[in-house]
């Protein structure tokens, strides 16, 4: 044989040794139940041989005329076969290395079995419990994994009057419900049947519990949210809940790719869990008290709100992200003196209530004027954002912002020789200010626009004119070197 299509059959043997196959429609669910958590062929070829020769065995041992002691046999023998121990939480794989079982993992053996022996039977859910029925139409036969010193339970007509009357007695059903079903489960009001997919969804759910309390809080919503897609409950949806809740505990801890899984996670919840009912949740990404001016907490919002904008979520919740990290973002690009940017997105997330906002804003704006350095540029844009932000028109820094732009103006225009456009903006810084607001002036600002004027003048051979002008200036800035040198010269005939 062709060595190479001697080794191609070779791989093919392991391949599909490595899968067993099955006859059985059930054991498709095997696999994965097998399969959670683990991924050993071996053990999957161990498990479906221990499980064929159970089968082989009581194919020839069950009696179908004597369903009760056959089913209590069948009981027994399993039981003694597959489980040494009772855990919390165990995966279906450890009852085939440990013996471990719970009620999960060994109701999901018994049901395989039983659908492999054709035997009928039902899989029956209480909050905290779950319990095979065998012919649940006939015999009614609760298999009861978890006390294997009872066995199988057998419901007897005598006990199922006695329940119907203690149900009637303590008004938990009308006499018309009792007579409309003689099925004593129906009147189980807590019981619901599920199917082996949906247990299958309960073992994420119980596992999922178990990185809960080992604070893996990402591992344990992966798994609840793989249990829904299985066996949809609303106690899937508050467990999730819970551990977004506990992920987002301590904020600042938190990395981008947490906050956007949180809100990815959280966008995926029903309606019912609104941002107003869940504000620890979203308290993620601005319960930031105390901390707005670091650096590593705006970089991390930026990425964040970067991530979240790439994601599935819905633009709703997008916008809600994007405000929420509005200021933060901001910070960033601040940091990084990418003033256009962290204007706009101060603009499009403003919060009239958030102080650091208000703060941010006014530094930006003072950075903005000192780094554009063009008069026309930065008022045209105090102009435009003091339309989203009101506070800018009164607030003093910026009016001391905007003076200064119309003093530059002032002194381009009137050294340009364009006296006219020059005094319009003279007026203009007049009517902000006056005399009497001297102490918050700049001298030096008020000597460049005033001393301009005078300058000018001068050339044009208007002394008087370009003394009134300084003295006029002097009113603003009693001290300014430059109106005062100005002054002196003028007065000594040797400008």
């Amino acid at each position: 044989m062709n060595v190479y299509l001697f080794l191609l059959s070779g791989l093919l043997t392991l391949s599909l040794a490595a899968q067993p196959t099955s006859d059985y429609p059930a054991d498709s669910l095997l696999q994965r139940f097998l399969d959670f958590e683990t991924s050993d062929p071996a053990l999957s070829q161990r498990a479906y041989a221990q499980l064929d020769r159970v089968t082989h065995e009581w194919h020839g041992r069950f009696r179908h005329d004597r369903v009760e002691r056959s089913m209590k046999r069948l009981f027994a023998s399993v039981h003694d076969e597959f489980f040494v121990r009772y855990v919390d939480n165990p995966i279906f794989a450890d009852i085939f290395t440990k013996g471990e079982y719970n009620c999960v993992t060994a109701s999901a053996l018994y049901s395989i079995l039983f659908e492999r022996l054709g035997i009928p039977y039902e899989i029956r859910e209480l909050p905290t419990h779950v319990y095979v029925v065998a012919y649940p139409d006939t015999y009614q036969l609760i298999v009861e994994s978890t006390l294997p010193a009872e066995g199988i339970i057998e419901i007897r007509d005598r006990q199922v009057k006695a329940y119907r009357k203690e149900l009637l007695a303590n008004k938990m059903v009308s006499e018309e419900e009792l007579r409309e079903t003689d099925d004593v489960f129906s009147l189980m009001q807590q019981d619901s049947v599920i199917t082996l997919q949906n247990l299958y969804g309960i073992q994420l759910f119980n596992r999922s519990l178990v990185y809960l309390e080992q604070e893996d809080y990402r591992r344990s919503v992966e798994l609840l949210q793989r249990a829904k897609t299985h066996h949809d409950r609303d106690y899937l949806d508050f467990t999730i809940l819970a551990n977004l809740g506990f992920l987002a505990h301590e904020p600042s801890r938190l990395s981008a790719a947490d906050r956007c899984f949180i809100i990815e996670v959280f966008a995926t919840l029903p309606d019912e869990f609104s941002e107003e009912e869940v504000p620890a949740i979203m308290a993620v990404f601005h319960d930031f008290t105390g901390e707005v001016s670091t650096a590593s907490l705006a970089r991390l919002a930026n990425e964040t709100a970067d991530c979240i904008d790439r994601s599935a979520v819905p633009q709703s919740l997008k916008d809600a992200v994007a405000n929420a990290t509005g200021i933060y973002r901001a910070l960033y690009y601040y940091n990084a003196l990418q003033l256009d940017t962290a204007l706009r997105i101060l603009a499009d997330t403003y919060e009239p209530s958030n102080t650091n906002a208000y703060r941010l804003i006014k530094q930006v704006f003072i950075d903005y004027a000192k780094h554009i350095q063009d008069p026309y540029a930065v008022l045209d844009t105090l102009g435009r954002y003091q339309q989203l932000f009101p506070f800018l028109a009164a607030d003093e820094t910026m009016q001391l912002t905007r003076g200064g732009c119309y003093l530059q103006i002032v002194s381009y225009k009137f050294e340009l020789g364009e006296p006219a456009e020059g005094l319009e903006y003279l007026d203009k810084f007049e009517q902000v200010f006056s005399p009497a607001d001297a102490a918050i002036l700049n001298p030096d600002i008020i000597g460049v626009g005033y001393g301009a004027v005078s300058a000018y003048y001068v050339r044009q051979g208007q002394e008087e004119e370009a003394l009134r002008w300084i003295e006029r200036g002097l009113e603003y800035a009693e001290h300014s070197l430059e109106l005062n040198r100005k002054k002196k010269l003028l007065e000594s005939d040797t400008w």
